[in-house]
């Protein structure tokens, strides 16, 4: 029933009021001059908006411009404009929303949009941004999405399911499932390793997973297949898994074929397959590449190509059912078309998801083998 509530409409002035509070704001403060922020103030300043300044808790910022809008800390820009729409333009894993959010209310800003909202306002032009789209994008696809609901495995899937939806909907942080962290991809529910798994990593990083998982298994496995195509993310994977045994290191995107395709490398976690990056790199089908090691456990977080990678999975899903652990938060149609497609191929699977992160990220499925 609440799912079918929400899936009905959301109240019709959500929008209006903060196109309210935008339209009736002397000025805006943005706070974050990240990627995000600067997106929201290049919309804004094309509308005529007027952008007091970006506030940003990195002191190498301050004083300096984007754009010809100052960057100032929070302090000085609480005291310059205190009456202004202050827009949260933070959305990162390593920055809570409600924490932020208390900080900029302590000093005096009281008029407090997130980022979201705003792309929500401005939809044509702003989204998608991630997971983030209209609620009507996912009213269109009810049907998708009360299929995979009623596919999901158990209790605590489905309230999770609700709540992740929620957040979507309506930009309502405070409807997020509490995050467990210390247990993404090995959620102790659900998973249960032995020492013979063929574990392939796509989107290995810098390997805190490998060190995650030979943590509970006792450094016993068959062997760790690790794939990270950032080039300076490969070079300390390597630098990490050096000393280590039965493992293969190699540089390679995954996707649904062989080819060569334009990356943005960014040396961190965000690096991501992007027809503006600067960068080649060779992506290659699992099943091709790696069908002859019959992984037991294949683990994605590749920032948006997960669906493309598991369509490359195919032949090894098909005949072998291992553990899939995959991010489904990275594009809005992966939280419905993922998981039908998965049991699409293979109705084998019992499918669960599970919340590992803040503010919607590492929002994870997982795909059990029944057997």
């Amino acid at each position: 029933m609440e799912l079918e509530n929400l899936l009905n409409g959301i109240e019709e002035t959500y929008l209006d009021r903060i196109r309210l509070k935008l339209n009736n704001a002397e000025g805006v403060v943005i706070f974050g001059a990240g990627i995000l922020g600067t997106k929201i103030a290049n919309h804004l300043l094309k509308l005529n908006y007027k952008i007091f300044c970006f506030a940003d808790n990195n002191e190498k910022l301050w004083g300096s411009e984007i754009n010809k809008i100052p960057i100032y800390g929070l302090p000085e820009a609480s005291i310059k404009f205190p009456d202004s729409l202050s827009i949260i333009s933070i959305w990162n894993p390593r920055y809570k929303y409600e924490i932020i959010r208390s900080q900029i209310k302590d000093l005096g800003f009281s008029n407090v949009v997130h980022a979201a909202q705003i792309l929500q306002l401005f939809s044509e032009d702003l989204l998608p941004h991630y997971h983030f789209e209209t609620p009507e994008f996912y009213f269109k696809h009810k049907n998708q999405i009360k299929e995979v609901y009623d596919l999901l495995g158990d209790a605590e899937s489905k309230k999770q399911f609700i709540n992740q939806l929620k957040y979507r909907l309506t930009i309502d942080f405070d409807s997020l499932p509490l995050a467990d962290p210390d247990n993404q991809y090995f959620p102790l529910d659900l998973i249960r390793l032995s020492g013979d798994e063929v574990f392939l990593d796509a989107g290995a990083y810098d390997g805190d997973t490998y060190f995650e998982f030979t943590s509970r298994v006792n450094n016993t496995y068959k062997k760790y297949i690790a794939l990270e195509p950032d080039p300076h993310n490969y070079d300390v994977l390597k630098s990490n898994l050096k000393n280590v045994q039965s493992v293969l290191i190699e540089p390679f995107a995954v996707g649904s074929k062989h080819e060569f395709l334009n990356f943005n490398s960014t040396g961190g976690e965000g690096a991501c397959i992007n027809n503006d990056g600067e960068i080649r790199v060779e992506c290659v089908s699992i099943d091709e590449k790696y069908k002859i090691h019959k992984p037991t456990f294949l683990k994605f977080d590749i920032e948006g190509a997960e669906l493309d990678a598991l369509k490359g999975s195919l032949n090894i899903i098909q005949d072998f059912s291992p553990t899939i652990a995959v991010c489904i938060y990275h594009k809005p149609q992966d939280i419905f078309e993922i998981p039908l497609w998965l049991k699409s191929v293979n109705p084998n699977y019992n499918l669960y998801v599970r919340t590992h992160g803040n503010d919607g990220f590492e929002f994870v499925l997982y795909a059990i083998s029944k057997n």
